[in-house]
């Protein structure tokens, strides 16, 4: 099923106010940010609207990421009512894990990582973004830059 990623913080180029899955793209690979949008939006993004997880998976699998991990909702995201992304994302849930704890894990290299509300960009262990993210959010998705 999919899962809209809420919207977070302002475009940087643009008046599209929900973009974190461009954003994270285009901080991950160096791409201009107008490139990113338009992979993006021929994945199936809406403008200003936020990203579905699949549309995400389709988008940043075919920029040379791959799935490195698919982790469960938290005990908080599932009261929620978040529902798994297993077959959005073609992997097996694995035990739920914070962003502090991803930040460990998967500390060598360029990830694009997505909680329930937002999808941010990680070099070398240090998030790339224009906001604040809780170290205690839950983790769902990462998604490495093979490129």
């Amino acid at each position: 099923s999919s899962m809209l990623i809420k919207p977070i913080a302002r475009g940087v180029e643009s008046g599209d106010n929900k973009d974190c899955a461009v954003r994270a793209l285009a901080n991950a690979t160096g791409m201009r940010y107008t490139f990113a949008h338009s992979i993006l939006e021929e994945a199936g993004r809406e403008e200003g609207c936020g990203t579905e997880f699949g549309v995400a998976h389709e988008a940043y699998t075919s920029e040379e990421f791959s799935l490195v991990g698919h982790f469960d909702y938290s005990e908080a995201d599932k009261a929620e009512g978040y529902e798994s992304l297993e077959s959005a994302l073609g992997m097996k849930a694995e035990k739920s894990i914070t962003i502090a704890q991803a930040l460990k894990k998967f500390s060598e290299g360029v990830f694009i990582m997505g909680t329930p509300a937002h999808l941010f960009c990680v070099k070398n262990g240090k998030i790339v973004d224009t906001i604040e993210n809780n170290p205690k959010a839950g983790v769902v998705a990462v998604w490495k830059f093979e490129g």
